[in-house]
């Protein structure tokens, strides 16, 4: 995905009892952890695909679910709204086992496959494009040259697509053909956003390339090779899942070149410092008798995973000065009974003590020791 996780969604049951799941879960590279999503795809599906769309969203189509046959059926997950939703329109035909590749203006080629729907299985020859903006599928003119399941589908940098290998149920393939329609004819420059970047080490930019054409249309390339000047600034992706990815090495600047059909676009990426993502405040849940202060903590997160304690540096503040006070080096003095929140602030970054619960001391501060304290 776009945030750099992996949706893991659907799959086969076997060996007992046969089905399908119709759960998911993400794959954090950076902590190495699987996390089951809260919510379900909307039908279980085993040997379907799963592409990501430049809008961000993951498009699930096919696949099957034992007992039942192949489905015609498609849906999204949302990973900003953590939902999956069913596609309005069904495709052109049930498959299982088939290929799918972004193509350059953002649709989706579905090619190849089988159809094990009544009990029959029978190998496709046939494909078919996913529109995301209207939502529809709508058969490719004319079919492959041979029945392909289980084949590759990759998008090659002029804008073509290979199918190569597969089989047919019996016979498997050394042979390959070559999807022209979507061959980038015409294009004339590439245009790469966001222009002259600056991204904090430990993050992530994902860049963009347009393509304008003779006819002064324009399309999201998604064939673009990618390439940085300075790989020991910034690294580029060119993988189909998350190509256009700049992941910065060390601080510097770097070109990042587009190319494709023989077109290359540039822009300028500089490498900054590491970022403030996060501010932890300690200690968490404190219950501090009345007339008793106690010293707090902050602590940033970095966007490259270093920590720095930002006590002497923060913004304190607390939710409810009547009940206590914090001054501007985190020392915190109840005032009376109950129960408020410390916050710790650089800018728009905050962390907070959860809920600070006070309990009975031996004297109850003035408004003027309170003031006198701040």
């Amino acid at each position: 995905m776009q945030n750099g996780q992996v949706l893991i969604a659907g799959g086969d049951t076997d060996p007992t009892p046969t089905g399908a799941y119709n759960s998911a879960e993400i794959f954090n590279p950076t902590t190495w952890t699987f996390t089951a999503l809260t919510v379900n795809m909307t039908v279980a599906r085993e040997g379907h695909v799963a592409t990501l769309l430049n809008n961000g969203q993951v498009l699930i189509t096919g696949g099957d679910l034992p007992g039942t046959g192949s489905l015609n059926t498609a849906e999204t997950y949302n990973p900003t709204a953590n939902t999956f939703t069913a596609v309005s329109s069904t495709m052109t035909t049930p498959r299982i086992y088939h290929e799918a590749v972004l193509l350059n203006g953002g649709t989706v080629l579905l090619s190849g496959g089988e159809n094990d729907s009544g009990g029959n299985s029978t190998g496709l020859n046939t494909a078919e494009i996913y529109d995301p903006t209207v939502q529809t599928f709508t058969a490719v003119a004319g079919n492959m040259t041979s029945v392909r399941e289980r084949q590759t589908s990759t998008l090659l940098n002029d804008g073509t697509v290979l199918e190569a290998g597969g089989t047919d149920g019996t016979n498997v393939f050394n042979t390959a053909e070559i999807y022209t329609t979507s061959k980038l004819t015409g294009l004339s420059s590439i245009s790469i956003s966001p222009a002259s970047s600056s991204v904090p080490l430990g993050s992530q930019q994902l860049l963009t390339a347009t393509g304008t054409f003779s006819g002064g249309g324009t399309q999201v390339l998604s064939s673009v090779l990618w390439i940085s000047s300075s790989t020991s600034v910034t690294t580029t992706s060119n993988d189909a899942s998350d190509s256009g990815f700049a992941s910065p090495l060390s601080q510097g600047s770097t070109t990042v070149t587009a190319s494709a059909a023989g077109v290359s676009g540039s822009t300028t990426l500089s490498v900054v410092p590491a970022a403030l993502v996060s501010i932890t405040v300690n200690p968490p849940n404190a219950t501090m008798p009345v007339s008793t202060t106690q010293q707090f903590a902050a602590t940033g997160t970095y966007s490259d995973g270093s920590t720095q304690d930002l006590t002497a540096t923060v913004g304190w503040t607390t939710s409810n000065p009547l009940i206590l006070s914090v001054n501007s080096t985190g020392i915190v003095l109840p005032i009376a009974l109950g129960s408020a929140t410390v916050t710790a602030s650089v800018g728009s970054i905050t962390g907070s003590v959860s809920v600070a619960k006070f309990k009975s001391g031996f004297t109850q501060h003035s408004a003027s020791d309170r003031n006198a304290f701040a």
